[in-house]
């Protein structure tokens, strides 16, 4: 009687399902990893432009002495080559008989959820 010789050198069907769902929830979790460092960036992305469009309308108000007015506007830029819609609020209003403050508020939209960034300025008014 002839003793057959098995090669134990390869790997079973089990073992090799069972290192493909590891690596396939690994691969998830950076997936879901990377979706989230993209969102995280682009919101940082629109809240630096949201930044820069308050200042810029800050620094407007204050150099014309706007001392009581309020409105709103529509502004388009682009973000990593995405046009992203802010609308920028504003409101002056008197708070003495020298100063007055403005408030200015931007808001945008990513994925359905809104964000904001306010600035507020206390203005002397000239003679």
């Amino acid at each position: 009687m002839k003793t057959v010789k098995t090669d134990k050198k390869g790997f079973t069907l089990v073992e090799v399902l069972v290192a493909f769902v590891i690596l396939t929830v690994g691969m998830l979790a950076i997936f879901e990893g990377l979706v989230l460092y993209m969102h995280m960036n682009l919101n940082n992305l629109c809240r630096d432009e949201a930044v820069r469009l308050a200042e810029e309308r800050m620094n407007y108000y204050r150099s014309f002495g706007i001392s009581s007015a309020s409105g709103s506007e529509q502004v388009s830029r682009k973000v990593k080559n995405i046009t992203r819609n802010f609308l920028i609020k504003w409101k002056a209003e008197d708070i003495s008989d020298t100063s007055y403050t403005i408030k200015i508020d931007v808001t945008w939209n990513i994925a359905g959820k809104e964000y904001n960034h306010s600035i507020i300025s206390i203005v002397s008014k000239g003679d």
